[in-house]
């Protein structure tokens, strides 16, 4: 800060930033309007200076970001953008120097949906990053396999052999009733049906050909789970088959241990999931196939739901919105059966904010939710035109005196 002891609210560490406030300050903290100028300082000898700074001007209430800011950057982009209580909140309009512009909308400080990008035509554009799955290319076999050498500080080198990133501990040939041996595995190209116990306790059974895993595998792990496929040139190769303890199965390729492309899973309860593999996590678009009829649509990022995502289900009611980060969070619609049609905002998987909720009698009802139920004023358009206001509490609808309850 400008200001001795007068203090702002960042949403995000950022290391090594510096931010210089042009504005009031009250009670130790930045209030009102003014200038609001951000950047990494640089220190050069005796000099310092903040490097490539933006500058934005907005309404700060006690320290945190409220309202409408504009930012202005070097580089000749100009963001428009909304807070609340220092979080961003609202469509945030970026321009850039080329006359193109993107649109992202923010739900109490987390970015939903899909951002829309405009040509300098103005033509918008939906920027969908799941539109086409990605699954990236390299290597078959990026894992630790093979014999590899171990270096301690404080003891002598030391070989061992790693199966798809596991220790090998213990070894013998397949049939025999001799115990496994704990013995280094011979470097000699060894050509045979083997047992291999690895670090953790999983087994894995298949042929070795001239000292490398060739053919079909299978892999047991302590837990019961099995997973068989094939080696070609001691790197996993085509579809592999897993069975797990609960009824589930999988089938799809590898990338050394690590599932990589199309895979589909079947589980004890009749669900069905389709969808790729990147490294070893979900990516893009995935189907799920409940067993009630239930068909849910959408994109994975990492491990979790994360995009717009579709559920249709066999009555005819669908529901389509944003997850973020694997939790209902910003616009959602949901279509019944009967035509009723919400539509509102979800934060953190539960219902927030203003919801619409149109019903077939022609019936219109406005008003908000907190925590995931109907909570404060809510307005009722009927057909015929007569409006009246309905009081909500925790999801109940508050009466007078004398007032028999009913409606919805």
């Amino acid at each position: 800060m400008n200001q001795p002891g007068c203090y702002v609210w960042l949403a995000w560490h950022r290391p090594l930033h510096e931010v210089l406030w042009f504005g009031e300050c009250a009670e130790g903290l930045a209030e009102g309007t003014g200038k609001w100028l951000e950047g990494r300082r640089v220190r050069l000898l005796m000099a310092s200076w903040l490097s490539r700074p933006s500058i934005e001007e907005g309404l700060l209430v006690r320290g945190r970001k409220q309202g409408d800011w504009q930012a202005r950057f070097r580089d000749g982009r100009v963001d428009t953008v909304s807070y609340l209580d220092g979080l961003p909140h609202g469509v945030w309009l970026t321009r850039y120097a080329d006359g193109n512009t993107r649109e992202t909308r923010y739900l109490l400080g987390k970015s939903y949906g899909y951002p829309i990008v405009s040509g300098p035509d103005g033509e918008p554009r939906e920027s969908n990053p799941f539109a086409k799955t990605k699954i990236d290319e390299g290597p078959v076999n990026t894992d630790k396999h093979g014999i590899w050498r171990r270096q301690d500080p404080d003891a002598r080198p030391q070989e061992l052999v790693l199966v798809d990133s596991l220790e090998l501990k213990a070894w013998g040939l397949s049939g025999s009733d001799k115990p496994l041996k704990e013995t280094p595995f011979p470097r000699r190209e060894l050509t045979g049906d083997f047992v291999l116990r690895l670090a953790g306790g999983t087994e894995a059974e298949g042929l070795i050909v001239d000292g490398e895993m060739h053919g079909e595998w299978t892999f047991r792990s302590p837990g019961g789970n099995v997973a068989r496929g094939l080696y070609v040139d001691n790197s996993r190769s085509g579809d592999w088959i897993e069975t797990h303890v609960d009824g589930t199965v999988g089938q799809g390729p590898y990338r050394g241990n690590l599932r990589h492309g199309e895979w589909e899973f079947r589980y004890a309860n009749g669900m069905v999931q389709e969808g790729a593999f990147s490294n070893g996590r979900k990516s893009g678009e995935w189907v799920t196939n409940y067993a009630n009829g239930l068909v849910a649509t959408g994109p994975y990022h990492g491990r979790k739901a994360h995009g717009v995502w579709i559920y249709r289900y066999p009555n005819g009611e669908a529901h389509e919105g944003s997850f973020v980060e694997g939790k209902r969070h910003g616009e959602w619609t949901r279509k019944f059966p009967d035509g009723t049609v919400q539509q509102g905002m979800f934060a953190d998987d539960q219902e927030y904010g203003e919801w619409t909720e149109s019903y077939p009698d022609g019936t219109v009802m406005k008003g908000p939710y907190a925590a995931g139920k109907r909570h404060g004023r809510w307005l009722v358009r009927e057909a015929n035109g007569n409006t009246f206001e309905e009081h909500w509490e925790n999801g109940i609808r508050a009466i007078k005196a004398g007032e028999q309850r009913g409606g919805p």
